[in-house]
C-alpha cells in the first residue's frame, strides 16, 4: 500500500455546486445553466451568512499602521486649527465659518496655512483601512524604534462616540473602527497621539472571498467544505420541492458539520499540543 505524500485536497467553486445539486436533485449530472447560476447564488448566501456567527476562518490579517502628523491651517480669524478628524475640505467643515466645523478641527496648533477648500486634511487620531475589512480584532502600540509592545482597547464606536474629550492628546489607549456602506473603513484612536513615533498594530477581519468564477476555491479551511455544501442543499431544498423530513435531514446535516467545523475554529495553545504520557 503506498500513502499520499500530499494534504492539499480541495474542491473549487463548482465542486461544491455539483455536490449540493446532486443532493437536491438527484442526478449525477445534467443542470442547466441557470440551476448553476442559483446554486452559486445560493452558496454565496451561505458563505456571507458565516460571519453573521462570528467565523473568522482565515480572515484575519496583521496590520501595521504608521502615523501622520495632523493637517495645521490658519483660519479667517487669524487662529491656529489643528485638523482632528481626517477630511476633505468644504463649506461645511471650515474653521470658524462651517456649520460642523468643530467635528473635523480644534482650536490648537502652532502654525499652518490658509484653509483651502476641497483639500484632503489629516488627522493623527485616524486612519484609513482597506475596503474589505470589517473589524478589529486586537491592537497593540509600539513605539518606533522600540520593541516594547503596549496593548490597545478594542472599543465599540458608541463607546467612542461617549468619550467626552475627543481632542486630547497622549498615548494611545483605545482604538475604534466604523465601516459605511461606501465601502470606507476607518480605525480613531483615543487620545489623540501626541507625536508619530508610535506605529499601530491591528488584528484585523476581513471580508470573506466571495466564489465568482467555476474554479475559485474556498477562502477558508477544508473543515468547512462538508457545512458548505449540506447548509447550501438545505438553502435550495425548496426550490426543488424536497420534502420537509429530507429538509430537516440537510439542516441536521448542517447544524453538526458546522458544530464539528467551529470546535476546530479556536486558535490552539501550547497545552493542546503536549504529547500524551
Amino acid at each position: 500500500m503506498t500513502v499520499s505524500s500530499t494534504s492539499d485536497f480541495i474542491l473549487n467553486r463548482n465542486q461544491i455546486l455539483y455536490a449540493v445539486l446532486r443532493k437536491v436533485t438527484g442526478d449525477r449530472n445534467g443542470w442547466d445553466a441557470e440551476e448553476i447560476t442559483n446554486a452559486a447564488q445560493a452558496l454565496n448566501l451561505v458563505v456571507k451568512a458565516l460571519q453573521n456567527h462570528s467565523v473568522l476562518l482565515w480572515t484575519t490579517e496583521w496590520t501595521t499602521k504608521t502615523l501622520t502628523a495632523s493637517s495645521e491651517v490658519t483660519g479667517s480669524d487669524g487662529l491656529n486649527y489643528t485638523c482632528r478628524r481626517s477630511h476633505t475640505a468644504a463649506s461645511t467643515n471650515k474653521p470658524v465659518t462651517g456649520a460642523d466645523w468643530t467635528t473635523y478641527w480644534e482650536q490648537s496648533g502652532t502654525g499652518g496655512i490658509a484653509w483651502v477648500d476641497t483639500t484632503a486634511y489629516t488627522s493623527i487620531g485616524d486612519f484609513t483601512l482597506a475596503s474589505d475589512i470589517i473589524g478589529i480584532q486586537t491592537a497593540f502600540q509600539r513605539t518606533a524604534g522600540n520593541t516594547s509592545d503596549n496593548p490597545i482597547e478594542i472599543t465599540s464606536w458608541l463607546n467612542y462616540m461617549a468619550i467626552p474629550d475627543k481632542h486630547q492628546t497622549g498615548v494611545p489607549q483605545k482604538v475604534s473602527y466604523k465601516y459605511d456602506l461606501n465601502g470606507i473603513s476607518r480605525g480613531y484612536l483615543w487620545p489623540q497621539p501626541e507625536n508619530t513615533d508610535y506605529v499601530i498594530h491591528l488584528e484585523t477581519v476581513r471580508r470573506l472571498r466571495d466564489f465568482d468564477q467555476d474554479s475559485d476555491t474556498p477562502d477558508f479551511p477544508s473543515r468547512w467544505f462538508e457545512y458548505l455544501i449540506y447548509q447550501t442543499s438545505y438553502r435550495l431544498a425548496p426550490e426543488y420541492n424536497i420534502s420537509s423530513a429530507a429538509r430537516q435531514m440537510l439542516k441536521q446535516d448542517a447544524t453538526e458539520c458546522f458544530m464539528l467545523a467551529r470546535k476546530m475554529e479556536f486558535e490552539k495553545t501550547d497545552d493542546d499540543f503536549i504529547e500524551p504520557i
